[in-house]
């Protein structure tokens, strides 16, 4: 029984790492992306080019969707740690 503790926990860590590194690095490029399709969008509309407007509204939109996934991912798998480990696993013997 020990083991599968031993294993649950360490599966645990190892998703508490995952989603402490990769959720603020994708929230970090999503606002990155943002900022720069606004100046390319505002760029196409000044002169006038639809390839600019097109290309600013897609890394908009394409920011704002991986915004809504890393907020619907994180509250997916905020529960992963959550359980209590002083509870005292009944042997199989």
């Amino acid at each position: 029984m020990k083991e599968e503790e031993a294993d649950l926990e360490l599966r645990e860590s190892h998703l508490q790492k995952l989603i402490h590194s990769v959720f603020p690095k994708v929230r970090r490029w999503s606002s990155v992306t943002t900022l720069v399709s606004i100046p390319v969008a505002l760029a196409g509309v000044a002169i006038g080019s639809p390839l600019f407007i097109i290309s600013g509204s897609s890394l908009a939109g394409i920011s704002h969707l991986s915004k809504e996934a890393t907020k619907l991912l994180s509250n997916k798998y905020s529960w992963v740690s959550f359980r209590n480990k002083h509870v005292v696993m009944p042997d199989n013997d």
